[in-house]
């Protein structure tokens, strides 16, 4: 009945504002009556379901994921000034994958060498795609880019 009185509005004039029509929480419902209907909800999906769909809800936290789908071999283009530990890598730059440095996957810094030999680490961060890539790094040439 309250929830007709909320849509439709209400002729009680002791009423004032629609936080009136509903009461406090505690006037509502006790908490263990509250408990026990939720816990029926509950029962009454965890039926509804196949013994595979519980054991996929059960276990969904271990799930695999794959790794990130960008391959990192091959030759990179700086196209903005880079801050490294050891030196700054300026625009036309040349870098070449070595390996990613340690664990943690799609997300662990590379290890590229510079057209000098020197070896640099590159912290990866996600680009506006969501790709985790390190910044200011492209697999085009900045001169081979046609003018916008």
């Amino acid at each position: 009945m309250k929830f007709f009185r909320s849509i439709l509005g209400t002729t009680d004039p002791e009423v004032d504002t629609p936080d009136d029509l509903h009461g406090a929480p505690s006037d509502r419902e006790d908490p263990a009556e509250e408990a026990k209907h939720d816990l029926n909800l509950q029962r009454e999906f965890s039926r509804g379901l196949s013994s595979l769909s519980q054991r996929q809800l059960q276990f969904e936290k271990y799930s695999w994921e794959p790794p990130g789908q960008t391959n990192p071999v091959g030759t990179w283009f700086v196209t903005e000034e880079v801050e490294t530990d050891e030196l700054v890598l300026r625009p036309g730059a040349t870098l070449e994958f070595v390996e990613r440095a340690g664990e943690g996957g799609a997300t662990a810094p590379w290890r590229m060498r510079t057209s000098e030999g020197r070896i640099v680490e590159l912290p990866i961060q996600n680009d506006p795609d969501g790709v985790p890539l390190p910044a200011g790094l492209s697999r085009t040439s900045p001169d081979s880019r046609e003018p916008g």
